[in-house]
């Protein structure tokens, strides 16, 4: 096999350098955006994760007030058990449908789902970031 001359490999490296540097050019604006989109969408699964504690701890307050001021453990009792059984058949339902089995699960993989919704109508920035995406990761290379 022989080596190619060294004028054409420099002139070969120049025109991949110069695509390389087109590619990262044109992709920096649509990663500065798609960055934007993640962010905002680990703050809403941030908050989905908080207001799903805050809504416990609102039910404990109200099953507590109801158990100790107005009514007495006798009328609370079931009232608290149907209310934990639903809970529980509720995880369940979502563990069956998305086979997520633990918060740090659904953390991980529920921001991209937000992200998704999140993108442009027009989905112009997403279909030029995945064109252009291989091929500057191929042009690195």
């Amino acid at each position: 096999m022989t080596t190619p001359a060294p004028h054409t490999q420099l002139s070969k490296e120049r025109e991949l350098r110069g695509r390389l540097e087109n590619a990262m050019t044109e992709l920096a604006p649509i990663e500065a955006q798609s960055q934007a989109l993640v962010k905002k969408s680990t703050g809403r699964s941030n908050m989905a994760v908080w207001g799903g504690m805050a809504f416990m701890s609102l039910q404990f307050g109200f099953f507590a007030r109801l158990t100790w001021w107005e009514y007495s453990w006798d009328i609370m009792e079931p009232v608290t058990y149907f209310a934990t059984y639903a809970t529980s058949m509720a995880m369940f339902a979502y563990f069956v449908i998305t086979r997520q089995v633990s918060v740090s699960m659904w953390c991980v993989s529920h921001p991209p789902t937000h992200s998704t919704g999140l993108c442009l109508p027009s989905g112009s920035g997403k279909e030029l970031f995945a064109q252009l995406s291989p091929n500057g990761r191929q042009t690195e290379v």
